[in-house]
């Protein structure tokens, strides 16, 4: 799961939610560490520490679910990883009031194994997560 380490955190509720549902479901989160309160971006980790603990992270994953509503520039740089010959899915999820800050190569993305879904409330991620996994 994939959400802004130093970007625009108004939507942590949301992300917390679908790492918990996504978990409900059977699916481990590599990253949930970092939805924790007070949660730190990497502590001690140089930037090559973190860079090679992420690319090991989605070499391992099955899929990356992303909610890149504050969004930063590592979510794209990871979903363009994951995209990119792995064979792997992403699937973006953004709310539609803050589509106009979300970057244009994101939203247009039409890579086949990528779904962007842009969200009102929680009950549209929930048939979104349920349809999908």
């Amino acid at each position: 799961f994939a959400y802004t380490i130093r970007g625009d955190k108004s939507r942590i509720h949301i992300a917390k939610e679908v790492v918990d549902m996504l978990k409900q479901k059977g699916h481990d989160v590599m990253t949930e560490i970092f939805l924790r309160d007070g949660a730190e971006d990497n502590g001690d980790m140089t930037d090559q520490q973190v860079f090679e603990r992420d690319i090991r992270w989605l070499d391992e994953c099955d899929v990356l679910v992303s909610e890149i509503s504050g969004s930063s520039f590592g979510i794209g740089y990871e979903t363009a990883y994951i995209l990119s010959g792995l064979g792997k899915k992403a699937f973006i999820l953004y709310h539609k009031e803050a589509e106009h800050k979300i970057s244009k190569m994101a939203l247009g993305n039409t890579h086949k194994n990528c779904i962007i879904f842009g969200y009102y409330d929680f009950d549209d991620i929930k048939k979104f997560i349920n349809k999908h996994f």
